[in-house]
């Protein structure tokens, strides 16, 4: 494998740009500031042949580039911000790029870029791997026959991107927290780079353990946008702490402020269950701690944890647990 890390790319970015190179505590800055394009990228070596990039940039009008490594990678994006389409000399097709999507590609030497922009601010967060590394690391993972078949199917894929998708929540939380630990222009800059690169290992650990979701050959539709995923979260926290209050989609979706398509599809996609069966689970849950109180009668717990009926409530939980409420609260007692 050839040594060529991320600060030998920032050298040559800020070379052919002419902009301000840093190197300070092993993390690489690029400061630009061009007629075509403004902003920053830090670089950060993970470990060998894996690195960790965050770029923020302006790009001001249409922006030709060519591939500044002489070696062979795959690159994960994730996109915070971004609406620009891209073309390459590899490919006859223009790809839409948007904020909140995951992109996977495998960089081919020689590539040359065209980046056409609609809306100016690129802020994304990415992780690259030298491909033998990358082959090494997925075919170590502890996966189904599935899985082992998409990534086969990956490994050899003769197409440039290979895969795109919408940014799992909870890789958005991780990406939001390296995006804080940047802005904190006050931290110390040692403080700053171990926390950056806490995070960017927790990234790639989170990013291989959704190896199997991630890697869908089918492009999947992207429909929302890095302002919906906090509106999921806040969904799912408003139920958490509403739990005895009912609540309707069309009544979430009005407190959020995300329509009823996005919270219902995004929710079940996001969290892997619906918003009705959410809150069924997380009222039954919080009758299970109240049902160690033996003195609380069924139905006053029922009314609590929303259930305007207890029989309703009752048919649930033995649903759910096998037992009634009276006969869960028996064997607590006898425990």
């Amino acid at each position: 494998m050839k040594s060529f890390t991320i600060h030998d790319f920032l050298k040559r970015v800020s070379a052919s740009l002419d902009a301000e190179y840093t190197f300070e505590n092993k993390v690489s800055k690029t400061v630009i500031k061009h007629q075509k394009v403004e902003g920053s990228i830090i670089g950060i070596e993970i470990d060998k042949g894996i690195t960790f990039t965050i770029h923020d940039l302006y790009i001001k009008e249409p922006l030709i580039f060519k591939s500044l490594i002489d070696i062979e990678y795959f690159k994960l994006s994730f996109y915070l911000e971004g609406d620009y389409s891209v073309t390459t000399n590899q490919s006859e097709e223009e790809e839409i790029i948007q904020k909140g999507i995951c992109r996977g590609l495998f960089f081919k030497k020689g590539a040359i870029n065209t980046i056409l922009p609609k809306q100016r601010r690129i802020h994304s967060i990415d992780i690259s791997f030298h491909k033998p590394v990358i082959r090494k690391l997925l075919s170590s993972l502890p996966t189904t026959d599935d899985a082992r078949e998409k990534i086969k199917s990956f490994l050899t894929s003769q197409e440039n991107v290979v895969f795109k998708s919408q940014i799992p929540v909870h890789i958005y939380q991780t990406l939001h927290a390296i995006t804080d630990t940047v802005s904190k222009s006050n931290e110390h800059p040692i403080t700053q780079k171990l926390q950056l690169l806490s995070q960017a290992l927790t990234l790639v650990k989170e990013v291989a353990l959704s190896t199997e979701d991630l890697l869908d050959h089918s492009i999947k539709q992207v429909y929302l946008t890095s302002q919906d995923i906090p509106k999921l979260l806040q969904a799912k926290e408003y139920i958490d702490n509403n739990i005895s209050t009912p609540t309707t989609l069309k009544e979430l979706s009005k407190i959020v402020c995300l329509n009823e398509f996005k919270l219902k599809k995004g929710f079940k996609e996001q969290f892997n269950t619906t918003v009705h069966n959410y809150i069924v689970e997380q009222r039954l849950c919080t009758s299970c701690i109240l049902l160690k109180d033996k003195t609380c009668p069924i139905s006053e717990i029922a009314y609590a944890i929303g259930y305007q009926c207890p029989s309703k409530y009752i048919h649930s939980f033995r649903k759910k647990y096998g037992v009634t409420p009276g006969k869960y609260r028996k064997l607590l007692i006898a425990a």
